[in-house]
């Protein structure tokens, strides 16, 4: 029997797994088999097939990690070879305006934007940090559709959405609006489901993580050494092995029951690119002291942001589409550090606006901007769990207050044990490159600019990562620029 023949033998196992618990000795004989098509399983994995495996308690084949569903994504043309050819143009337009018509109600997430930017990224003392808003809020919407009760309620007062269905809707609409995998440019946020496989669940909450938020859905022995490599290796592969030194601590353990994950994937080419031939090393003034580091020049057009603390000015990136993904750098006035804007209502009702809600302040201005900024690869970890309990979800983290019953039957004692973030975003004379997960473990004015400016950021900035709606994929603090 080849390999073909043995997948589909497998693949015709009837699938019951999520119906009833998995409880299979683990004779001698049986690991030999186990590690055999769990081996298969790995390769068709890696290679992004879609496969559906089952199994009943008494059989005797099954796999350390299985895949019980795999996420499909829409399907698109090609981004077009040629600028010449119209019909490829026109098919690709048509569909990338399709996928992203709708809109999410962007009001309601502006509180959490807000609230959860400003926590998130205050206290870095001197260090960078970096943080996903968009990563958190699918995470924790996926983590809302296995609660009920109070648990329930706070993550829904945190999000913004007065019912599930439409937290359910927001959470689809910010996927589709910032999918994009072509030659234009590279926006994919993808989520999973890892189950224990000696427990069961209602499928009906499973099929909806899976129909709803494009999430994959694996079962295997928690705490193993293959489920446990299989977990880092889908966030490496989803993330470009960007965060490989962050995700090989990443590990459940026989306590586990589920691990829900989100991870982003983003990289972009400017529309202005920076020359190589102007880089320059100059002195960055960081929370630390002088360092010198490699800096970039440009000349934009573009519009000039000022408020009472800080100024603004985007720089675009190349979608094929006329919409606000790029990045925006918010330069604090001398005397104010990054810090100071993470409490200032200004600062953070701008990091949360929309494209629309940004061209329509009035203190904004046409310029040419001479750009100087810093080459920089920034990386962290952090929890969220403190934030989290500090912005109302703490039901969640206390196994006699959370409640999981739509989960399981057997959800008494339940509780959210972490909840992760691992980031990087680098930036040069190309373009940016992004990509983050997150974890969770269940066990007014000032005067107007002259007409030219020079926009310098050698001292401590924010920065923030926008997707096609203009909604901050990525935020950080750049307090310094050597790793």
């Amino acid at each position: 029997m080849n390999a073909k023949e043995l997948l589909e033998g497998v693949n015709a196992v009837d699938d019951q797994v999520l119906e009833s618990a998995v409880r299979v000795r683990k004779t001698p004989h049986r690991r030999i088999w186990r590690a055999a098509i769990a081996a298969i399983l790995v390769v068709a994995i890696g290679v992004g097939a879609m496969i559906h495996f089952g199994g009943r308690a008494e059989l005797p084949l099954v796999p350390v990690v299985h895949a019980l569903s795999e996420a499909k994504y829409p399907e698109l043309p090609p981004y077009p070879d040629h600028p010449s050819d119209l019909e490829a143009w026109n098919a690709w337009h048509g569909a990338m305006r399709s996928l992203h018509g709708k809109t999410c109600d962007a009001a309601s997430l502006a509180p959490f934007l807000r609230a959860s930017i400003g926590r998130t990224l205050s206290g870095a003392g001197g260090e960078n940090r970096l943080y996903s808003p968009l990563s958190s809020y699918l995470a924790l919407s996926m983590l809302a559709e296995l609660t009920d009760g109070e648990s329930r309620a706070q993550i829904l007062a945190l999000l913004g959405a007065e019912r599930i269905e439409t937290l359910r809707e927001n959470a689809g609409i910010l996927w589709q609006t910032h999918y994009q995998n072509d030659a234009a440019a590279t926006s994919v946020l993808a989520n999973s489901l890892w189950l224990n496989q000696e427990l069961s669940f209602r499928r009906e909450v499973i099929d909806r993580l899976s129909e709803s938020y494009y999430a994959s859905v694996y079962q295997g022995e928690m705490g193993s050494k293959e489920l446990n490599e299989q977990l880092q290796a889908w966030i490496n592969t989803q993330t470009n092995n960007l965060l490989e030194g962050q995700t090989g601590g990443l590990e459940t353990t026989p306590e586990s029951v589920l691990s829900l994950v989100n991870t982003v994937s983003y990289h972009a080419r400017w529309v202005a690119g920076f020359s190589e031939a102007r880089t320059a090393p100059a002195s960055f003034h960081g929370a630390g002291g002088d360092e010198i580091c490699d800096f970039m020049h440009g000349d934009l057009s573009g519009s000039y942001f000022w408020f009472d603390r800080f100024s603004a000015i985007f720089l675009e990136v190349e979608n094929g589409m006329n919409w606000d993904s790029g990045m925006w750098l918010l330069l604090p006035d001398e005397g104010v550090t990054p810090e100071d804007l993470l409490t200032d209502a200004q600062a953070l009702d701008f990091l949360s606006m929309t494209r629309d809600q940004r061209a329509a302040l009035p203190n904004q201005k046409p310029q040419i901007i001479h750009l100087s900024l810093p080459k920089f690869d920034v990386s962290g970890e952090l929890s969220l769990k403190d934030s989290l309990q500090a912005l109302g979800v703490t039901d969640v983290f206390d196994a006699d207050k959370a409640d999981f019953s739509p989960l399981s039957t057997a959800a008494e004692g339940f509780y959210v044990s972490e909840v992760r973030q691992g980031l990087r975003t680098a930036v040069d004379e190309e373009g940016i490159t992004a990509a983050a997960y997150t974890y969770i473990g269940l066990c007014g004015s000032a005067a107007p600019p002259s007409e030219e400016i020079d926009f310098i950021l050698d001292r401590p900035f924010l920065f923030a990562l926008t997707g096609n709606d203009g909604l901050p994929l990525m935020t950080g603090v750049v307090n310094r620029i050597a790793p």
